[in-house]
This record gives C-alpha cells, sequence and structure tokens, in this order.
C-alpha cells in the first residue's frame, strides 16, 4: 500500500461511532468546469471487489471466506444511486471494454486495496487479532474508486482508503460457522456501516 492511504478507526457502534482520522487523504476533482459538469454522460460502473468477505480469527486459526456474505450487489447500489442521484446514467460493466467501444462515455472502477503488510486481506472482512495481534476483533474495509473518461489517457483516483470498526463482542470463533446466529447478525450489521461509511468518504472526495 502506497504511502498515501489513509486509515481510519472507529471506535463504538452504529450510527454514533466516533471516528479518528490518522492520515488526511486529499480529494479530486474530475471537471474542470461548472458546464461541463452537467454535461449528460452514461457511467460504467466495473465493481472488482471480492465476491464474499474476508475472515482472519486469532492467530493458528485458518483464515477464508464467508460464503454466505457479500457486500458486493450492495456496494454497486449504492455506487449506481449516488451517480444516478447526480443525473448520469449507469451500467453494470465488466471490464474496460464498453469504455472502448463507446457503449459508456466514463467508467468508475472499484477496486479492493490490500492492508498494510497483507495483500490477501483485501476488500472487506472481519480481523480477530490475526492481523493485528493484541487487538480487539474488528470490521474492515479497503479500496479506492478509479475513474476513466473515453478518449482520455487521464485516470482519476481517491486514495486507498483503510477503515476498521470495532467490534462489540469478546472474540471471534475459529470459523465463521462457529459464531452464533446473532453474533454474525452483529459482524454483519457493522461491516455494512463500516462499508457505507467509507463509501460516503470516497464519494465526498471524488467530486464528480
Amino acid at each position: 500500500m502506497g504511502t498515501g492511504a489513509e486509515i481510519r478507526f472507529k471506535r463504538g457502534f452504529g450510527a454514533a461511532a466516533v471516528a479518528a482520522v490518522l492520515i488526511f487523504m486529499a480529494g479530486c476533482a474530475w471537471f474542470e468546469s461548472d458546464t461541463e459538469a452537467i454535461t449528460p454522460l452514461r457511467f460504467g460502473v466495473m465493481n472488482s471487489l471480492p465476491d464474499h468477505a474476508c475472515f482472519f480469527p486469532g492467530n493458528g486459526d485458518a483464515a477464508g471466506a464467508i460464503q454466505g456474505l457479500s457486500l458486493k450487489i450492495r456496494v454497486m447500489e449504492r455506487v449506481g444511486r449516488y451517480l444516478e442521484d447526480l443525473g448520469y446514467e449507469v451500467l453494470a460493466v465488466e471490464n474496460e471494454s464498453s469504455l472502448l467501444t463507446g457503449r459508456v462515455d466514463m467508467l468508475l472502477e472499484i477496486v479492493p486495496e490490500g492492508l498494510p503488510g497483507c495483500p490477501a486481506a483485501a476488500g472487506y472482512g472481519f480481523d480477530g487479532g490475526r492481523l493485528s495481534p493484541g487487538h480487539s476483533p474488528r470490521s474492515f474495509v479497503s479500496f479506492y474508486l478509479a475513474m476513466r473518461r473515453q478518449h482520455s489517457p487521464r485516470v482519476i483516483r481517491t486514495n486507498p482508503l483503510v477503515q476498521f470498526s470495532f467490534l462489540p463482542v469478546q472474540g471471534l470463533a475459529p470459523t465463521w460457522d462457529e459464531l452464533s446466529g446473532e453474533d454474525k447478525e452483529t459482524l454483519d450489521l457493522n461491516l455494512r456501516e463500516n462499508m457505507d461509511d467509507a463509501l460516503d468518504i470516497h464519494f465526498s472526495r471524488l467530486k464528480i
């Protein structure tokens, strides 16, 4: 991960959680004028986040993907609504070919970023202390947004954002399946709120 990344820790749980920003991430802007900004455009959205959440329990326990927990569709819907609210038509695309062929005018990619010292922990998931020994269990999200425009070599991207949200549980079981139903719901909600908060931060700094 580059030195320009932002690392945030959310203490608490729910909408009232307090975030401590450790490294400031500068915003970015694509359009050079208000006239250009309101030009009707069709956006393609390419979601490169993992299909499933990562699960990193305590030291000595095997890490893996949680097959029953995915935020990929949720993120896609949030990004789509954000662009539609700005007046753009939005299409889901799988690669850059839609931009090259003119099917879309602009492409916005959601790109997962590995955690510091652990490239395999990319996108979103849970850490029970394996990634950071001595820390309380927490959810994490790690990604950035990259925007390209047809017939332009310029790429605008937000700096990678790594955000942790501490979980209101004593510890994580060795596997996701060993967690109680109540704990699974608690972790799921925490991760979704963490992702929503991170998306809001990226939206505010993309400045479309």
